[in-house]
């Protein structure tokens, strides 16, 4: 967390909280089909038999959800061994075999084991109230949920989300600067301090359970395990042995996000083939980004 927001050896910010996705799982639909919870050791083919087998589209059940987005879009390709960007920042580098397979990944779950954008797919905590109905067996989302399925009436867990060629896991984290032009800067540093490693702050963190804090006393940050359901809270911080991290641009960021979350739902809705989004997304990307 901390070389996030160091350039050139330079120290911008200090760190004031993180949070990671991770596979959501009912642990009821699991047992009344017979299967195998997920583990650390899943991956993509694990994931998808699994959720095959769970969906029942009669009874409402899905087996599977993932969004279909430029934040989930990285974290796969990161599983498949491929890159978002090229090495200089300034050309799109996933139109390539590992990111035709990422992206189909993504696409191929609508209508199978996933609803499709038709079926609400997509819409605002869609697919939270699912999974809080029964209705879903396996929730790609960030520990952020846990509150919101917290008095659930059915029994869930969470595990290191799957990977395929690697485990790599989506990490968001925020962070606190003070301006080398502030007229507070002694007392803006002070609260700077406050907000990135008081006990407090920890205390605050680790209760409310949003957010984590990013420090690095182990003791402070055991105490997250006791805290209740789900019970494998140490997946939390397995998932960040593989990161992935954003892909950020030198210039164009918003905009690029935007065109190939637009692209991979064109492909979802059927108006284009991945082949055909990716091959468009990269053509608009590079003109916005500078390649």
């Amino acid at each position: 967390m901390l070389e996030s927001y160091t350039a050139d050896g330079v120290q911008y910010a200090l760190p004031s909280s993180f949070s990671d996705v991770v596979l959501y799982y009912n642990k009821d639909l699991f047992d009344a089909a017979g299967l195998d919870y997920p583990n650390a050791d899943w991956t993509w083919a694990d994931e998808k038999a699994a959720a095959e087998a769970l969906t029942d589209q009669a009874a409402g059940v899905w087996g599977s959800h993932q969004p279909v987005s430029f934040h989930e879009y990285y974290k796969v390709l990161a599983q498949n061994g491929g890159s978002f960007l090229n090495a200089s920042r300034d050309a799109a580098a996933f139109n390539t075999p590992e990111g035709i397979e990422a992206a189909k990944w993504l696409v191929e779950k609508s209508g199978t084991v996933m609803p499709t954008i038709e079926q609400g797919q997509g819409t605002p905590d869609f697919d939270t109230n699912l999974f809080k109905d029964g209705k879903l067996a396996m929730l790609h989302t960030g520990i952020w949920v846990f509150g919101a399925v917290a008095d659930v009436p059915f029994a869930w867990d969470i595990a290191v989300e799957p990977g395929n060629t690697r485990q790599a896991s989506a990490v968001f984290s925020n962070a606190v600067g003070v301006s080398a032009a502030s007229d507070n800067i002694e007392a803006a540093s002070k609260w700077a301090e406050f907000l990135t490693s008081s006990d407090v702050m920890v205390d605050v963190r680790l209760d409310s359970g949003w957010e984590l804090p990013p420090i690095s006393d182990e003791a402070k940050l055991a105490t997250y395990l006791d805290k209740g359901a789900p019970e494998n809270r140490q997946a939390v911080f397995d998932s960040l042995d593989g990161i992935a991290l954003p892909p950020v641009a030198k210039t164009g960021q918003a905009e690029m996000q935007d065109i190939i979350t637009e692209e991979l739902v064109e492909a979802q809705a059927g108006r284009k083939t991945v082949e055909e989004a990716l091959a468009s997304a990269e053509q608009r990307i590079n003109a916005v980004i500078g390649g």
